[in-house]
C-alpha cells in the first residue's frame, strides 16, 4: 500500500465508522434508550430528545475531527492512524456512558413505571423452520475458488514470493514456497466462514423477545431475525472475496492492489449499514402495511419477561443472566446481536472471538 492511497482509504474508513456510531441512537429498539429500558410514553419525552440531540452532535463532531486527524497524520504516523477507527470507539464510547448513566438516575428519581400493557413475550422458533443452508454457498464457493486457483497455480508460483509491502509499495518481506504459506490466507477464510456459520445458526435458533406494546412487535422481530442470519452468513462472500484477490496478488495472478483488496470490504461495509438502517434494532425501522391493522399477537408458547431488566446489562451494553438459556440477545446499544457472558456457551466464544484473531496474526507473521 502506498501513502497516497492510505491517505484515502483510512480518513474514508473512519469516517463511516463514525457516521454510524452517531446514528446508532435511532438505530436501537424504541424502548431502549442508552442502554436503558424506558416506558412508552417517555419514549418521545423532551428529555430523551435533547439526550439523543447532544450525542449526535458530540460523536459527529468527533467524528469530523478524528477523520482531519487521520488524514492529516497517515504521511507520518502510520501505526497510529492504523489503529484511529478503534481509537475512535473508544472515545465516542466514552460520550455514551455519561448519557447512559445520567438516563439511568433520572429514569430511578422520577420513578418512572411501565404500564400493564408494557410486558414482552419470549417464545421459541417454530419447529420445522429450516436453516437457510442455501446462503452459506456464496462464501463458500469463493472459498473453493481461492484453493481450486492456488492448486491449479501452484507450480507457477515463484519459490519465494512477496508477501507485504511498505507504504511506498515495496515489497519488504517474503515468504518459501509451501503450502502454509501460499494457502495461509485460505486457511483464514476456512475458519471465518466456519465461525459464521456457527454464529448463524446460535441466532437462528435463539428464542425471540417481542413487546407486547409495539404494533405488530412479534412480526417484526421474526423478519430481524431472519435478516441477521442471511446478514452473518453473506459476510463470508465479501471477506473470502477479500482474501482471494490478495491471495491472487501474493501469486502473481494479478498485479498486488490493496484498491481492490478492499473493494470487497467497502462493500461489506456499505452492505452492513443498509440491512442495519432499513430493519433497526428487532426490527424498530420495519416498516409493516397498515392494512395489517395495529394488532400484536405474541405466540400461545410464549412466556412473560421482566419489562425493567435494566439489572441483567452492565452498562447497559454487557448481559449477564445465568437464568437465560440464551447464548447470545440482541444488543441494546446497536444493531445485531452480543454475548450472553453469564452462558458457558457464551464464555466459550469470547475466548474464541479473542484467540483465533491472535493465533491468525501470529500463524501470518510466522508463515510471512
Amino acid at each position: 500500500m502506498n501513502v497516497e492511497a492510505f491517505r484515502i482509504i483510512e480518513p474514508v474508513w473512519v469516517l463511516i465508522i463514525g457516521i454510524l456510531i452517531s446514528i446508532i441512537p435511532y438505530l436501537t429498539e424504541k424502548s431502549i434508550i442508552f442502554g436503558v429500558r424506558v416506558p412508552t410514553d417517555k419514549i418521545n419525552s423532551d428529555t430523551v430528545r435533547k439526550m439523543k440531540k447532544i450525542y449526535v452532535s458530540i460523536t459527529f463532531i468527533l467524528t469530523i475531527i478524528l477523520t482531519v486527524l487521520t488524514y492529516l497524520l497517515s504521511s507520518y504516523l502510520l501505526v497510529i492512524t492504523f489503529f484511529m477507527p478503534l481509537f475512535m470507539v473508544l472515545v465516542e464510547f466514552m460520550v455514551y456512558l455519561p448519557e447512559h448513566y445520567s438516563l439511568e438516575r433520572i429514569k430511578r428519581d422520577e420513578q418512572w413505571e411501565f404500564n400493564a400493557s408494557s410486558v414482552t413475550g419470549v417464545f421459541n422458533v417454530e419447529d420445522g423452520k429450516k436453516f437457510p443452508w442455501f446462503f452459506t454457498l456464496p462464501g463458500i464457493l469463493v472459498l473453493v475458488s481461492l484453493f481450486v486457483t492456488g492448486i491449479l497455480d501452484y507450480k507457477s508460483i515463484p519459490e519465494r514470493f512477496a508477501t507485504h509491502y511498505n507504504a511506498s509499495g515495496i515489497a519488504n518481506a517474503y515468504s518459501t514456497k509451501s503450502i502454509e504459506s501460499v494457502f495461509i490466507l485460505g486457511f483464514i477464510s476456512i475458519i471465518i466462514t466456519i465461525m459464521m456459520i456457527l454464529i448463524a445458526y446460535v441466532i437462528a435458533r435463539t428464542p425471540l423477545k417481542t413487546d407486547n406494546a409495539s404494533p405488530h412487535g412479534t412480526e417484526r422481530v421474526v423478519i430481524y431475525q431472519e435478516r441477521m442470519v442471511y446478514l452473518t452468513l453473506l459476510t463470508p462472500v465479501f471477506i473470502n472475496s477479500s482474501l482471494l484477490i490478495g491471495s491472487f496478488g501474493e501469486w502473481g495472478i494479478i498485479k498486488e492492489n490493496i484498491y481492490l483488496i478492499l473493494i470487497p470490504v467497502f462493500l461489506l461495509i456499505i452492505f452492513v449499514i443498509a440491512i442495519s438502517v432499513k430493519t433497526g434494532q428487532l426490527g424498530s425501522n420495519i416498516k409493516i402495511p397498515e392494512s395489517k391493522g395495529p394488532e400484536n399477537t405474541i405466540p400461545d408458547n410464549s412466556v412473560s419477561d421482566n419489562r425493567n431488566d435494566d439489572s441483567l446489562w452492565k452498562a447497559g451494553v454487557i448481559y449477564w443472566n445465568k437464568n437465560d438459556p440464551r447464548i447470545m440477545v440482541p444488543k441494546r446499544f446497536g444493531v445485531g446481536y452480543t454475548i450472553n457472558f453469564a452462558h458457558p456457551a457464551g464464555k466459550v466464544i469470547l475466548v474464541l472471538t479473542i484467540a483465533i484473531p491472535v493465533i491468525i496474526v501470529i500463524s501470518v507473521l510466522f508463515l510471512h
